[in-house]
């Protein structure tokens, strides 16, 4: 009876040790019958990866450039308009950016349609470009989908985003190099500046959502990975170093208990034991 318990031990398939990665293996472990699993760890490494790789996809708005020159030009021909019948030493108001500074400047120019049509040109050229936030810079290196808001279907994949792109910073910068009104004094063209720099915007965005359900997809397409043992298999010997590897073939058999037919081996044990003991 004792061989018997002892029999019975060494024949169970279930595995409870707890081990991690770098630990020593302080039993052998064999798997007793044929086992099939899936290697959770793994997969889902795979799967960050598939995330990884995928392209963030971005928003371009084509017609920011446009509307921003259309926002410049309305806020200058309102405040003439409102010049023309301003009561004498009364301030102006300027309704865009910069505040009335801007106005005053404007003002002491006599409202020259030759400036308000550099100065439309400018911000409708450098606005027109691809232009994004100074902080998101660091998602173009790498390949992107660029999706035009105004028209959905037309997308293209930019495999150098940033060698064809302006940071807003360097959008602003361009315009204020370029800014060219004569007879301007430094006074006048610094106010001038503090209300034309803010119509540069960015207009390429991170997608934040498309870009998630895309990363999702990949991720999806990858499918789990199995691991499968076969019966009497060595997984690992006493003093082994515990692997990656060891520790998800571990998970398998914690998962699987009293796999395969064993107790039907014991009972043909069990039977031959006491044959032989009845018969001695």
């Amino acid at each position: 009876m004792v061989t018997t318990a002892l029999l019975l031990s060494n024949y169970s398939t279930g595995f409870s040790a707890d081990y991690r990665e770098g630990d020593i293996v302080r039993g052998s472990v064999v798997a007793r019958a044929d086992i099939s699993g899936f290697d959770i760890v793994e997969t889902e490494r795979r799967r960050n990866a598939a995330r990884q790789a995928a392209r963030p996809i971005f928003n371009f708005d084509s017609s920011r450039g446009e509307s921003s020159a259309r926002s410049l030009q309305a806020a200058w021909e309102d405040l003439k308009r409102r010049s023309e019948g301003q009561t004498a030493g009364k301030a102006l108001s300027w309704t865009g950016e910069g505040g009335n500074g801007v106005a005053r400047a404007i003002a002491a120019h006599k409202f020259n349609e030759d400036d308000l049509t550099r100065l439309t040109t400018l911000v409708r050229d450098i606005g027109d470009k691809y232009i994004y936030d100074d902080a998101e810079g660091d998602r173009l290196n790498q390949e992107i989908v660029l999706v035009d808001v105004r028209n959905p279907a037309a997308q293209r994949i930019m495999p150098m985003p940033r060698a064809s792109m302006w940071s807003l910073t360097e959008a602003r910068q361009e315009l204020e190099k370029k800014l060219n009104v004569p007879g301007w004094s430094q006074e006048e063209r610094s106010a001038l500046l503090a209300g034309v720099l803010p119509l540069i915007r960015p207009n390429v965005v991170l997608d934040q959502t498309a870009t998630a359900t895309s990363r999702e997809a990949e991720a999806n397409k990858i499918q789990p990975v199995e691991i499968l043992l076969k019966r009497n298999q060595m997984i690992a010997r006493e003093g082994d170093t515990v692997t990656a590897e060891k520790l998800a073939q571990f998970a398998v058999l914690k998962t699987t208990g009293h796999a395969g037919r064993p107790w039907h081996n014991l009972l043909g044990l069990l039977m031959i034991i006491l044959a032989v003991y009845w018969a001695v």
